[in-house]
């Protein structure tokens, strides 16, 4: 072989780089424009702009779901007039291949403009909202993707912006007024924008910037200055989990209005919430603990998640078996914290932990639903789901709680399920990839403890054994009491019920002002008596059912008495009697033993408090 001379070696590098240059110049380059030209109609304008195209054919596709929503949306049945055209401006031909996705027969053309026009009338998290007061942009529900081509950078120009507002995003600015950056379709999808007057407020934590961008602040009487004060410590408290934030700035897009909901994002969430809501103790507990869950998302689902969850497929179902590590986990973590930051005490700790118990042992597919089979079931939810399915989010939260004290009591307080999440992010996070669909956690749980947990998953994961909730909870020198519920019981759950759990309500549910029925549990007096579900109940023995006294009529009669129901049914009025028994369900409430020994307490600290981590 001749030797190689550095003459040769420079001339080779040139044309390596001459020839990467000719090659980033003929890759496709994609530009979004988003225009608000149309508010009073609610309907955005969209134009997709491709350069350099070389191939005969394009597919473009509006996705048919929201990454964290789980369920099937069809964002393309909000979208119409979509045109293509060539740099001449021809208009090009087009064809609909199924429901989400068009095709375009490109002819030759290297510049193409796609234009389409999307209905925006609803801003909740998963939807677009587009009038004279505000603006907000889901990015699944707006922007379509090229096939084959979801990994190229994009811009995001938005025009025809109001002068008076702002918007906010977690997108990268540019130096062009109201232009942004995208590293590929997925972090464009995955960065939502409000835009409005806003008012914007900042923290920081470990010196990165994280912004509170508020719409209709002013008709509020939300306490900036406590939320300020709440998010930057909650978001302090992750930061002690994992030891970094790995991000370089955080957004919470909030809306205030007669809505209820949040969604996570990579580097930003949305928040929705009552305006008139916040002086109410509990109303304020529930805002900011969903803001607390969707900031924690950031780490559980954004950065630690089951490889089927990214890069992803945004034609159908992401279906996995693990949402219960997402979901449930993810409700576990802000209880806990809550309390290590003190906006918790260790009693309404407990009482948050004992309600979702209590929930649960009244639903009768516990007995046959999985927590791997509710992950799935989600993408389809039955016609009753209280009596057909459980929650992911419930059963995961509890089961997230045992587990917990279980890796406490094994390794003698050395390790718990933080450690797990922090050995997660490590393990997969920090290598770009996600961890198996198929073996689930349980051998990173078992490498965390150093012992087999073979049975716990089979039972509580992957099967339906009874929680051994009081084995649990001595670890930790607690224990479970069960008292009777004194009320008299019909199997009737209506919409103002306090027992139902707040995963299974829906926005649309919450609105509803009468008392509406949301559930009868099966078997019970109301089954048998042929009360059902949607029934609106007008009165009870001759005394009319107002807005919300469903249950305090029903408190007052006495336990072997019958009540007479007088129910809506559509557009009849019938008339069921239902038997009224003692409740075959338990009230739970978890205390302090006062008998624990040392050992115990020592672990229930541990628990309660903790430990600390080396931070960046």
């Amino acid at each position: 072989m001749a030797p190689i001379t550095m003459k040769r070696i420079f001339s080779f590098i040139w044309i390596l780089l001459v020839f990467a240059s000719l090659t980033q110049a003929k890759e496709i380059r994609l530009s979004y424009e988003l225009s608000l030209s149309h508010p009073e109609n609610h309907i955005f304008g969209v134009s997709v702009m491709i350069r350099n195209n070389s191939q005969k054919f394009l597919e473009l596709t509006m996705p048919a779901w929201t990454p964290g929503t789980y369920e099937l949306q069809d964002h393309a049945r909000n979208m119409f007039q979509f045109t293509a055209l060539n740099e001449k401006g021809d208009t090009l031909s087009t064809s609909r291949m199924d429901f989400d996705t068009w095709k375009i027969t490109a002819s030759g053309s290297k510049n193409i403009t796609i234009t389409y026009k999307v209905l925006g009338l609803y801003p909740d998290a998963a939807a677009c909202y587009l009038g004279a007061d505000r603006a907000y942009v889901n990015g699944a529900a707006v922007f379509m993707y090229v096939e084959g081509r979801k990994n190229l950078p994009a811009t995001l120009k938005v025009v025809h912006l109001p002068d008076d507002w702002q918007i906010a995003t977690g997108l990268t600015s540019l130096p062009e007024p109201n232009q942004f950056a995208a590293k590929n379709y997925d972090e464009l999808i995955d960065s939502p924008l409000l835009m409005g007057k806003l008012k914007w407020f900042s923290f920081k934590v470990a010196g990165i910037p994280h912004y509170l961008a508020i719409w209709n602040l002013a008709d509020s009487n939300m306490p900036v200055k406590r939320v300020l004060h709440n998010f930057q410590n909650f978001v302090r408290q992750v930061y002690q989990m994992f030891g970094e934030l790995d991000y370089t700035k955080y957004v919470f897009l909030i809306q205030l209005y007669d809505n209820f909901d949040g969604l996570e994002h990579r580097n930003s969430c949305t928040l929705s919430y009552y305006p008139d809501k916040f002086n109410d103790p509990a109303s304020y507990d529930d805002f900011t603990w969903v803001g607390f869950h969707e900031y924690f998302h950031n780490f559980n689902v954004k950065r630690i998640r089951p490889n089927i969850l990214g890069p992803f497929n945004y034609k159908r179902p992401a279906y996995t078996k693990r949402l219960w590590i997402c979901e449930g986990l993810t409700d576990y973590f802000p209880d806990i914290l809550f309390q290590r930051d003190g906006f918790w005490t260790k009693k309404r700790l407990y009482r948050q932990l004992s309600e979702e118990l209590t929930l649960f042992q009244t639903l009768p597919a516990r007995k046959w639903m999985s927590l791997e089979s509710s992950s799935i079931q989600f993408w389809h939810l039955s016609d009753n789901k209280l009596n057909l399915e459980i929650s992911y989010y419930n059963k995961g939260e509890l089961v997230g709680w045992m587990l917990d004290l279980e890796l406490l009591h094994r390794t003698n307080g050395e390790h718990n399920l933080a450690d797990v999440m922090r050995y997660l992010y490590r393990k997969y996070y920090k290598h770009g990839v996600g961890f198996s669909e198929k073996l689930g956690i349980q051998r990173d749980v078992e490498a965390v403890a150093g012992s087999s947990f073979q049975s716990f998953f089979d039972n509580y994961v992957r099967g339906t054994t009874d929680i051994p909730y009081s084995k649990f909870l001595g670890f930790a020198g607690l224990k479970l009491v069960a008292r009777e519920d004194t009320m008299p019981y019909t199997g009737i759950q209506t919409f103002k019920s306090k027992s139902i759990s707040r995963v299974y309500d829906t926005k649309r549910e919450l609105k509803n002002s009468q008392d509406s029925i949301k559930n009868v549990i099966m078997g019970s007096p109301a089954w048998q008596a042929g009360v059902s579900k949607g029934d609106v109940i007008l009165a009870v023995d001759n005394q009319t059912v107002t807005d919300g006294n469903w249950v305090a009529i029903i408190r007052k009669k006495s336990i072997g008495s019958t009540a007479a129901c007088l129910l809506r049914r559509g557009t009849r009025v019938l008339t069921k009697k239902v038997p009224l028994i003692k409740s075959p369900f338990k009230k739970y409430g978890v205390l302090e033993d006062p008998t624990a020994t040392p050992a115990q307490i020592r672990l229930r600290n541990l628990w309660l408090n903790g430990k600390k981590v080396h931070l960046k």
